[in-house]
């Protein structure tokens, strides 16, 4: 979904579907793939060297959002001799259900966070998110209800999480991210690797539009098309001489 005219027309001139609805900007971009959200305009507002590089750190930011609190929790809950050992996740002595608690909280905290910033006037959501964050994690050091180890990684997963041009693609990888954190927590490694599965698994199955792949250009594989999603092309060349074969379309009776 896209509200900019020059964001549509690209995607028209690429062999997609628009949706447009009367009395409303919001236009609706048919079919759609898992790499659509992680395109940004601002891309193309640099030179090819930076818009690559920022849209490499997008790339990097999806398994971070969906995979690092997770796999803290998986190292710092039930293998703490091995955290000690790579200096990664230095937590204090707690219980295997009180960090499981404390990820919890810190997650549904950042959310609130997120949340009540977007709903507040634009001049006061920065500081409020700022002010509240500090003020909040510091309280609930001190209450001992959260670690800094813990509010450190949340922290990160979060500003990976809003790297995301996408809020929807962002809203998906936090559910995923929640499901993980669950399992992991109840059931340690045997419950990381189930809520992956499952994650895996609820991705591969999403249809889309006309039955077309939602991992197009990964499957059906188009080389062409993959290196212009990953690596920002010259402004003249970015846009394709043709429509990319997608396939097949499936007819539904």
């Amino acid at each position: 979904m896209t509200e900019r005219p020059d964001v549509a027309c690209s995607y028209l001139c690429e062999g997609h579907i628009l949706l447009i609805v009367d009395n409303s900007p919001a236009v609706l971009l048919l079919p759609g793939t898992i790499f659509q959200f992680t395109q940004s305009p601002e891309d193309y507002y640099n030179n090819p060297l930076t818009g690559t590089y920022f849209r490499m750190i997008r790339f990097l930011c999806i398994p971070v959002s969906l995979l690092l609190l997770p796999v803290f929790l998986l190292l710092a809950a039930y293998y703490p001799e091995l955290t000690v050992q790579l200096q990664l996740t230095p937590v204090s002595d707690l219980s295997p259900f009180r960090l499981f608690f404390y990820v919890l909280a810190v997650e549904f905290l950042l959310d609130l966070f997120k949340y009540s910033a977007a709903l507040s006037s634009s001049r006061v959501s920065g500081a409020l998110s700022i002010v509240g964050g500090l003020l909040i994690g510091d309280i609930a050091v001190s209450l001992n209800w959260a670690s800094t180890e813990v509010l450190f990684y949340a922290a990160v997963t979060m500003l990976a999480n809003l790297s995301l041009s996408s809020i929807e693609f962002a809203d998906a990888l936090r559910i995923y991210r929640i499901l993980l954190v669950v399992t992991t927590g109840l059931w340690g490694l045997p419950g990381f690797l189930i809520g992956l599965t499952l994650v895996t698994v609820s991705i591969l199955t999403t249809p889309t539009f006309a039955g077309f792949s939602y991992f197009w250009p990964l499957f059906p594989f188009n080389g062409p098309a993959l290196r212009s999603l990953l690596f920002r092309r010259p402004t003249y060349k970015a846009q394709p001489s043709k429509v990319w074969s997608r396939g097949h379309v499936h007819h539904t009776k």
